[in-house]
C-alpha cells in the first residue's frame, strides 16, 4: 500500500506541477523504492505538496469511475497534506479495484483518466 500512496501523491503532485508551470506543461515522473522512502517524502525534480498553490482553489469530481471506499473523497487531490503514515488510504482519493478506472475533472478545465490498481 505504500507503493500506492507514494504513486498517488507523486501524480498529484505532478498535476499541481502542471497547473503552476505558465502554460507550459510538463510532465515528470519519480519512483522512490519503500527502502529508501521516508515521511519526508521528498523528490528529487518533484516539489513536495502544498496547500496555497494554484491547484488548492480547483475543484475536482469524479465525472466517470467508482472511487474506492476506503479512500478519501477527491478533496485529498488538492488538500496540501500528506498522508500521515506508510498506509493510510483514508487519506487518498483512488478508484476501486478491480475496475476499469476512472475519470476525474480538475484544474484547467480538463480531466484525466486513471486505470485502478
Amino acid at each position: 500500500m505504500k507503493t500506492h500512496t507514494i504513486l498517488i501523491v507523486g501524480t498529484v503532485t505532478l498535476l499541481l506541477s502542471a497547473v503552476v508551470s505558465f502554460g507550459e506543461i510538463k510532465i515528470l515522473t519519480e519512483h522512490i523504492s519503500n527502502t529508501d522512502a521516508t515521511a519526508q517524502f521528498k523528490f528529487k525534480n518533484i516539489p513536495a505538496p502544498a496547500d496555497k498553490d494554484a491547484a488548492a482553489k480547483a475543484k475536482f469530481m469524479v465525472v466517470a469511475g467508482e472511487p474506492d471506499g476506503n479512500g478519501s473523497d477527491v478533496s485529498a487531490l488538492n488538500d496540501g497534506k500528506l498522508p500521515p503514515g506508510e498506509d493510510e488510504p483514508s487519506a487518498n482519493f483512488f478508484f476501486a479495484a478491480d475496475t476499469e478506472g476512472g475519470t476525474r475533472s480538475g484544474g484547467p478545465g480538463q480531466c484525466d483518466s486513471h486505470q485502478a490498481d
